[in-house]
């Protein structure tokens, strides 16, 4: 996660310093994603010798109880965004106040992050709080689209 964190990091900044660079000349608009149904939110990994693996376990713990966007939903509103010239789009619309805790209380959004996913040494990331609560009864009924959720997800 820390690799992909920091290259979504990078990019915001790119794109900041850009937006100041360039002035009112061209509009820039920011699309900062929650999480998206996608290849990734079903399940799928490359193994450390390079092979796509289907690991709903490991997503599972990745994920926990956040809830997963539908694709058409998410580009609709990125649309509406953009053609609304707006600045940034965050989607969806409930990582807005993820986004604020995290820039004004970081020590709560850090507590919450190790509570969910950060197992103690020795202990598999599969058996994290995060999963543990993504098994409980509908959780993944009402959170995860089913396309995330079958058992028959395309490996190649």
């Amino acid at each position: 996660m820390t690799m992909y964190n920091a290259s979504k990091g990078a990019v915001r900044n790119f794109y900041h310093t850009l937006r100041i660079e360039l002035g009112a000349d061209i509009d820039i608009t920011e699309i900062i994603p929650g999480v998206i149904e996608s290849e990734i939110t079903k399940g799928k990994i490359f193994t450390e010798e390079g092979r796509l693996e289907v690991d709903q376990d490991l997503r599972d713990a990745s994920l926990g109880i956040v809830p997963i966007e539908r694709t058409k939903a998410f580009a609709r509103a990125v649309v509406e965004r953009v053609c609304s010239d707006a600045r940034w789009v965050l989607e969806p619309p409930w990582y807005i106040g993820l986004y604020y805790i995290r820039m004004l209380i970081p020590e709560v959004a850090e507590w919450g992050m190790r509570l969910l996913f950060v197992t103690p040494p020795g202990v598999p990331a599969t058996e994290d709080l995060a999963k543990k609560l993504a098994n409980l009864p509908f959780v993944k009924e009402i959170l995860y689209p089913p396309s995330v959720r079958s058992p028959e997800i395309k490996r190649d």
